[in-house]
């Protein structure tokens, strides 16, 4: 009889821990979902690096709905831009045409301080169907601006043209003197670390430490055709300067490092 309770309860303990198991597994996973899920700033990213904070650049391009768009027109839409992006007045709008390209481009300060540079280019007689582009530049010395602000008035302008834009964010920050090559790829990897990341592509030369990939925390992405990747960090050691810069970007640099 003894020997009959024992076994029962015996058996009741496998199927209790095999349940409580079962639930300590869905519990894993769902924090793992949500952990996934959590965004985090490019701005803490580029904080964490430890390095001194020099600029935030936030860069939007997109084709307009004009193929072949005339100059006058390209002015007209520079200057709407200069405007919305409240550049300080006095600015010029400089024009380029020959037989390959037509051109449209305005740069200033806006009351805010920050340097806007805006391009609308058209390729003549090229090979494929002629398209026309806006490119608008964003820089911010600014140390306490968010770049989330910037991301906004970049998309509130593409909103207001129509277009579909790419919009990518690129800190720019310096360590005081030289970091060996190894000291450099050690901080890129360790910034993909922090944010769970994958480093799917990596360049190391002529001084340059470069690494990107992709994480589950950073809001933006985009299909390099070589892979989808949301984030890229390099890194140079400048001899003029003395120090080593570092570029961290998303979803790619696009400043010139």
């Amino acid at each position: 009889m003894l020997k009959k309770v024992f076994i029962s309860i015996l058996m009741l303990a496998i199927i209790c821990s095999i349940i409580f198991q079962g639930f300590a597994d869905a519990f894993k996973e769902k924090e793992k979902a949500i952990a996934a899920e959590k965004t985090i700033s490019l701005d803490d990213v580029f904080k964490a690096s430890g390095c001194e904070w020099v600029q935030v650049n936030v860069n939007g391009w997109a084709m307009l709905n004009y193929p072949d768009c005339p100059m006058d027109k390209m002015k007209e839409l520079v200057g709407e831009a200069a405007e919305f992006f409240n550049l300080k007045s006095g600015y010029h709008i400089f024009t380029n045409e020959n037989e390959f390209i037509r051109q449209a481009n305005v740069n200033g300060l806006t009351n805010d301080g920050d340097l806007i540079n805006i391009i609308i280019s058209c390729q003549l007689h090229s090979k494929h169907e002629q398209e026309t582009y806006i490119v608008v530049d964003i820089v911010s010395k600014k140390k306490n601006r968010q770049s989330k602000e910037l991301v906004k008035k970049q998309e509130k302008f593409f909103k207001r043209l129509g277009a579909e834009a790419q919009i990518s964010t690129t800190f720019t920050g310096t360590f005081a003197g030289e970091y060996s090559n190894k000291q450099q790829e050690q901080i890129c990897a360790e910034i993909f670390d922090d944010v769970d990341g994958e480093i799917t592509q990596v360049l190391n030369e002529d001084r340059l430490v470069s690494m990107a990939g992709y994480s589950p925390h950073l809001r933006d992405k985009l299909d390099t055709g070589r892979g989808v990747v949301n984030l890229q960090v390099a890194m140079r050691y400048s001899p003029y300067w003395g120090k080593t810069y570092i570029w961290v970007g998303s979803p790619i640099i696009t400043t010139e490092y």
